[in-house]
């Protein structure tokens, strides 16, 4: 695990992208993680408050804050886990990471939400079933999803959105094209 992180921090493997099933003790590290239940519910301690983070719900862990997984005996959790640092998220990491999330559990009971929803539901699926070009396409809807978290920051607290984080959610065209090319040459 620690050989991991180190890749992170140097930007050999900016995030990490992975399905977690188990209770995992306290720990903390610098990366900004997010995890999306998939199935069941769970209970996220983070910073020492309890959360229970039911299927479809999104918990944002920021930097360094204590935290752990508990699952409950007869069900085995299902979450969605992506870790990003600064590597990856450039200037825009240390806005996430300053922030103070009075509630860090985002429920998608309302559609609010929905093309948040969307992007992690499309990026779990890309995570199990591989596809040409997944990782690629994974990458950039991790980009989008902390675009999307960016914008909300800078909606909550009245101010303007920053010039760059509009190039982040232009990418979103370009792997369009992508998905296009690959749905064309699979037709040929």
């Amino acid at each position: 695990m620690i050989k991991f992180y180190s890749k992170m921090i140097v930007g050999e493997k900016p995030y990490r992208l992975f399905i977690h099933h188990n209770s995992f003790r306290v720990h903390r590290h610098p990366e900004i993680e997010l995890a999306y239940c998939l199935k069941n519910k769970t209970k996220i301690v983070i910073n020492n408050i309890t959360y229970t983070v039911k299927k479809g719900d999104l918990a944002i862990i920021n930097s360094m804050l204590p935290h752990e997984y508990m699952t409950d005996a007869c069900e085995r959790n299902y979450l969605m886990i992506i870790e990003a640092g600064p590597v990856m998220l450039s200037n825009f990491y240390n806005i996430i990471a300053n922030y103070d999330f009075k509630n860090p559990v985002i429920a998608f009971e309302d559609d609010n939400n929905h093309e948040l929803k969307s992007l992690l539901s499309e990026t779990a699926l890309l995570l199990e079933k591989e596809v040409p070009a997944s990782e690629l396409l994974q990458k950039s809807n991790i980009y989008k999803i902390f675009a999307y978290i960016i914008d909300t920051i800078y909606k909550y607290n009245n101010t303007s959105t920053p010039r760059n984080q509009h190039a982040y959610m232009q990418i979103e065209k370009a792997f369009e094209l992508i998905k296009l090319s690959e749905c064309w040459n699979e037709s040929t």
